[in-house]
């Protein structure tokens, strides 16, 4: 039988669910929770920043959903906003505006992770890399090891993934796209057809 679900408040206590979870696997977490008041409060600080303007067609909320924070009960919210803003939105204005003006609709697959997310996710190998290589990358809100700001996401394009467009064609069409904007710092292509990740860097 699963035991009893116990959800400590404080900073991410660890509360194991259910009696097979062994010693080194992940627990799910329980964010401090003291008050209903504390949690209403956490509630609207959230919600005040999901609704920050980035660009045109996104909103910092966009990127802030987490598979790993929502299975591990982790709140995936910037230490530095206006860092993580500013960056933010050199990303969404110099890069994902114009990839959506010229491919139609794009759909963010992931975006910010805070440190102790990605810290997280790599340690427990979800599919992250170290947060020495994730600064100024997913992890917006922090200079990279060069003193630059950045800030990448994974995205998909819906358009490219209709009949008639072979995953080579779509990412030569991305790739042959993205020369004329200097300040994308990378893309690297995953193997779901017209799905990559896309960075903007500063220069200094």
């Amino acid at each position: 039988m699963a035991q009893a679900i116990l959800l400590v408040c404080g900073d991410m206590v660890g509360a194991r669910i259910g009696s097979e979870a062994s010693a080194n696997s992940p627990g799910r977490f329980a964010p401090s929770c003291n008050t209903a008041s504390e949690a209403r409060a956490r509630y609207r600080e959230l919600d005040r920043v999901g609704r920050i303007r980035l660009s045109r067609s996104f909103y910092l909320r966009d990127f802030l959903h987490s598979e790993i924070a929502a299975a591990y009960g982790f709140i995936n919210k910037p230490d530095n906003l206006d860092l993580a803003v500013e960056a933010g939105t050199r990303l969404c204005t110099d890069l994902l505006e114009p990839l959506q003006e010229k491919f139609g609709p794009i759909r963010i697959r992931s975006g910010y992770r805070s440190a102790e997310l990605n810290a997280f996710g790599y340690e427990n190998n979800l599919n992250c890399a170290s947060n020495e290589k994730n600064y100024a990358a997913h992890i917006w809100d922090r200079l990279d090891s060069d003193g630059r700001k950045g800030a990448s996401a994974c995205v998909v394009i819906p358009s490219l993934q209709d009949a008639g467009t072979t995953p080579s064609i779509a990412k030569k069409r991305i790739q042959a796209w993205v020369k004329d904007y200097p300040s994308c710092d990378h893309v690297r292509f995953f193997k779901q057809p017209a799905t990559f990740n896309i960075g903007w860097k500063s220069l200094a």
